[in-house]
């Protein structure tokens, strides 16, 4: 990975690193790395779908063995029901995953998500999603990510009665490494009062194991 971004480097390209994509077999893999290659993406961090319990984050891992220059290993998201309703395998399968030391990210967690365009027009009533930032399986994976300094994502409203919660957690878990995704997305400023380059400022002097990425949902 450092010799890559060296090339990159040296071609005169800023190296991007993208944290926050989702693996499915659907997708040209040789397309993405030729793509990757002009455009000065140096990785990306493909989070593949949890779809079988078994197989776990395991497409993620095959992609990084094949492609090792290109590809880190990352555990699925929670784009699924076992993540919205909190239950089932989903929580025990990560752990297992993580202690493995054979994945080095993990995907986007969703606690406030509304439906995108997309979700809406194929009804997927579950990405409407509000899980508490203190609730039972977020504290497993910020105490995860503490113990084996992993990084995780969040994708997270900030809407003024949903700060506190997150922010307590940023404080109970300071080794915790989080990237709150989609800074600047704004969806209902009638809630999100608080929210502005002046609140980001002050959570990132706050907070040391606090990152943003800069895509925006759909």
């Amino acid at each position: 990975w450092e010799k890559r971004i060296d090339v990159i480097k040296n071609s005169g390209k800023l190296p991007i690193i993208d944290t926050q994509a989702t693996y499915g077999n659907e997708i040209d893999v040789p397309f993405i790395m030729k793509s990757m290659d002009e455009l000065g993406v140096a990785l990306i961090a493909f989070a593949p779908k949890f779809i079988n319990p078994q197989e776990g984050s395991m497409e993620s891992l095959k992609l990084h063995q094949m492609y090792p220059q290109y590809f880190v290993p990352t555990t699925v998201d929670g784009a699924t029901e076992y993540w919205s309703e909190q239950k089932g395998p989903f929580m025990e399968k990560i752990e297992e995953e993580i202690r493995s030391g054979e994945y080095y990210f993990m995907g986007e967690f969703e606690l406030r998500h509304y439906p995108s365009a997309s979700d809406s027009k194929s009804e997927k009533t579950f990405r409407d999603i509000s899980i508490n930032p203190e609730s039972p399986w977020m504290h497993r994976i910020f105490n995860l990510s503490s113990g084996k300094q992993i990084t995780f994502q969040i994708h997270h409203e900030p809407e003024d009665k949903l700060l506190e919660p997150l922010e307590r957690m940023l404080a109970k878990y300071p080794n915790a490494l989080v990237i709150w995704t989609h800074l600047g997305q704004i969806r209902y400023p009638d809630k999100q009062k608080i929210y502005s380059p002046e609140y980001v400022d002050e959570l990132l002097d706050k907070y040391n194991n606090l990152y943003f990425d800069l895509a925006v949902g759909r």
